[in-house]
């Protein structure tokens, strides 16, 4: 059994302390060297962004949107979700390249979507997968870290949606899909993101305030995992986003 230990000081509001669980065999390759966390006095963490006290972090503010076929749709919320349940973090391992080095990681999709009255669902959304590597402690033990920690982020998947149909659905595409984050400023009660990137003919960004949630979301909806042996370690695989339904969390 591989122990995950969560070293989320920041995810006091999701999950707080130490947890185990076990994890599946597989792996991933690739990598976020971009990802920065600048939350000092007066530091400036986003392109032309400010984060001094009083500074505006406003979702939508910075035009959060994104853009397919020539049209953008504005976005206003986020929600990061990672694959686990309750207070507990799962890990797999992955391959992302058929042969490739496998990689113990946590499993990710965020969720960015327009201001919607309460009860009703958002007119679109922009979803991607990605996953991030967990940190080896050694003994077969692994902390669980946030993508402005971690030395490598797998993104693989971008799904568009609007007026209930799928306009973009990247599938597997692990190596043309782009996900880098400019901040991940996470604190006791809120974080605070500026990310970018594009894929499946989609090019994104967000600036604003998010919600962070763990959630076994491959069994609680349509989105199935799945995964082909090779040689033994399983090789990542899109998920099936044709009935993808909107992940909530209080902000």
């Amino acid at each position: 059994m591989k122990k995950v230990f969560l070293s989320l000081a920041a995810l006091a509001f999701v999950a707080t302390g130490t947890v185990s669980c076990s994890s599946d065999d597989g792996g991933s390759t690739g990598g976020n060297d971009d990802v920065v966390n600048d939350d000092t006095p007066g530091g400036d963490d986003t392109p032309g962004g400010d984060d001094t006290p009083g500074g505006d972090d406003t979702p939508g503010e910075e035009g959060s949107s994104f853009v397919y076929n020539g049209t953008t749709y504005e976005l206003d919320n986020n929600v990061f979700v990672i694959q686990g349940e309750g207070e507990t973090v799962a890990l797999s391992q992955y391959s992302y390249e058929e042969g490739g080095e496998s990689y113990v990681v946590s499993e990710w999709f965020l969720e960015a979507f327009p201001e919607t009255a309460e009860g009703e669902q958002p007119t679109h959304f922009l979803r991607v997968y990605f996953d991030v590597e967990a940190l080896d402690n050694g003994n077969e033990t692994y902390t669980v870290q946030l993508p402005n920690e971690a030395e490598n982020i797998f993104p693989y998947q971008v799904v568009t949606v609007a007026n209930g149909q799928v306009l973009s659905n990247s599938e597997y595409a692990y190596g043309s899909v782009e996900l880098d984050f400019n901040s991940f400023v996470l604190g006791e009660e809120d974080l605070t993101v500026d990310y970018l990137g594009e894929g499946a003919d989609t090019s994104f960004n967000y600036n604003g305030n998010s919600g962070l949630v763990v959630d076994n979301w491959t069994s609680a909806s349509s989105t199935q995992s799945s995964s082909v042996s090779n040689n033994g370690v399983k090789l990542r695989k899109a998920h099936t986003n044709e009935d993808i339904t909107l992940t909530r969390t209080r902000r």
